[in-house]
């Protein structure tokens, strides 16, 4: 089990992911912050910007986001 995590925390802890977080928080942040629109409309409405992407970076994204 342990033979596994330490590959896995090297995929995720990229800085190209940690800076796709930082700007899904900043995204989910501005869209929280206008009335009427939610969490999930702000999900819906990136999503395809996600579909150029890698998988990690898409659901770094999208986590960053929610």
């Amino acid at each position: 089990m342990l033979q596994y995590i330490a590959p896995a925390t090297g995929l995720l802890f990229t800085l190209e992911n940690i800076l796709w977080i930082n700007i899904g928080v900043f995204v989910g942040a501005v869209f929280a912050a206008i009335p009427g629109l939610s969490v999930i409309l702000c999900v819906i409405l990136f999503l395809p910007v996600t579909y150029t992407m890698t998988a990690i970076p898409g659901m770094m994204f999208l986590l960053g986001i929610y």
